[in-house]
């Protein structure tokens, strides 16, 4: 609810939730942001996938984001991502 009225509008969303960014990913909303620039890390915990790297690139990529990762390990890792404009 309150957290897709706060950021729809916004060009540029950063998520560091330590692990609680997959309910966000997940949800049918997350592919309808105006966000043109995205920074997250994601976690291992709670990722509903058993690769949360892949499950990450896919969640973006599916919401029309390019993404790189900057970091990486075998627990979290964090990107950017954007749209086109």
């Amino acid at each position: 609810g309150m957290l897709y009225e706060e950021i729809t509008a916004s060009s540029l969303v950063k998520i560091d939730i330590e692990g609680s960014e997959w309910p966000i990913l997940a949800d049918p909303r997350f592919g309808g942001l105006e966000a043109r620039a995205m920074a997250m890390e994601w976690h291992r915990f709670g990722c509903p996938a058993p690769d949360p790297k892949a499950a990450a690139d896919r969640y973006l990529t599916d919401a029309g984001f390019t993404l790189e990762h900057d970091f990486v390990d075998e627990d979290c890792g964090t990107f950017w991502a954007w749209k086109a404009t």
